[in-house]
């Protein structure tokens, strides 16, 4: 597992969400945050084997509020989410889906798309 996304992943956990890798099969009623790595984007080959890697993932934010709500500290999770994305992909994450409603869980919903190197 990418070291950078085992940050990531403890930095998503930190938002104060419920949160899970790779979805659940039954989704928490209020806020939520999901995120996988979903699979590899890139490699670089030499003396006949892979010596680098990257790997592309998501994370997806399920808010009541439309700005996406705030946690216990007053910061908005949206806000959290990019900063922590920043921390650990650098520049290489961006925002897919910015707060759209959906009528079947109730939520605004917003994902980012994100890539790692191991």
């Amino acid at each position: 597992m990418p070291e950078d996304y085992l940050r990531l992943e403890a930095l998503l956990k930190a938002v104060g969400l419920p949160c899970a890798e790779n979805e659940w099969n039954t989704r928490p009623t209020g806020a939520y945050i999901t995120y996988a790595l979903e699979f590899e984007a890139g490699a670089d080959y030499g003396d006949d084997r892979k010596v680098a890697r990257a790997w592309a993932g998501s994370v997806d934010l399920y808010a009541e509020k439309k700005r996406g709500g705030t946690d216990q500290r007053g910061a908005g999770y949206v806000q959290l989410i990019e900063a922590a994305l920043t921390e650990c992909c650098g520049g290489c994450w961006q925002m897919e889906t910015k707060g759209t409603w959906e009528r079947e869980t109730g939520l605004f919903h917003y994902e980012w798309s994100f890539e790692v190197e191991s």
